[in-house]
């Protein structure tokens, strides 16, 4: 645990067993973990970081690595991860299709145009607001209940599959006309505004 304190630098080339590792409110620039084939937690948020190498860490699970500065980051051998949350970065495209074991992604406030959640079938907590998202396709991810997509630029939005959705946030999608929630019956929390929707049926959400 190294949290809290003013580090630029970590040189971790020798703890080839580390598990854990917390580096959070530091001023790190880059880490490189790859040859951390143990490594099942890393907490790195509110870092200067704008590289993360994570190449053969296999058993990651959750990856913290929200507020840095990164633009990119290659997830593709972490297929064990269940949490991640890249919010308050400058990530212009992510790709998630290996990570089938996610159930909680956090990337709100980056610059995300698309994202692929068609692998994540088992996302529960799928958190976009602040992107500059104009399509998401979420027929696959029948498990959510919570899905934010506020501050995109959807014009449109299937949830009709998303039958176990408890809370819907599409806020300031300005060019967003309509949406159909008659099949979200498990709804408790949808939030609309700023939108240019006409009309709404929310008889089916008795929740």
């Amino acid at each position: 645990n190294a949290n809290n304190n003013q580090l630029t630098k970590l040189d971790l080339s020798d703890n080839v067993n580390l598990e854990t590792l917390n580096v959070e409110n530091n001023q790190l620039t880059k880490l490189d973990l790859s040859n951390k084939v143990n490594l099942e937690t890393l907490k790195a948020n509110n870092n200067k970081l704008t590289e993360i190498n994570l190449g053969n860490n296999v058993n990651l699970a959750t990856l913290n690595a929200n507020n840095n500065q990164l633009t990119k980051l290659d997830l593709s051998d972490n297929v064990n991860l269940t949490r991640l949350d890249l919010s308050g970065n400058d990530i212009t495209e992510i790709d998630i299709r290996n990570n089938v074991n996610l159930k909680t992604l956090y990337a709100y406030n980056n610059k995300l145009t698309e994202i692929d959640v068609s692998e994540n079938v088992d996302l529960t907590k799928l958190v976009l607001y602040g992107n500059d998202i104009t399509e998401i396709d979420v027929s696959k991810n029948v498990n959510l209940t919570r899905l934010d997509l506020g501050g995109n630029d959807l014009t449109e939005i299937d949830v009709s599959n998303n039958v176990n959705l408890a809370t819907l946030d599409l806020a300031q999608n300005h060019d967003l006309t309509k949406i159909d929630v008659r099949n979200n019956v498990n709804l408790k929390y949808i939030i609309l505004l700023n939108n240019r929707l006409t009309e709404i049926d929310v008889s089916k959400n008795v929740n």
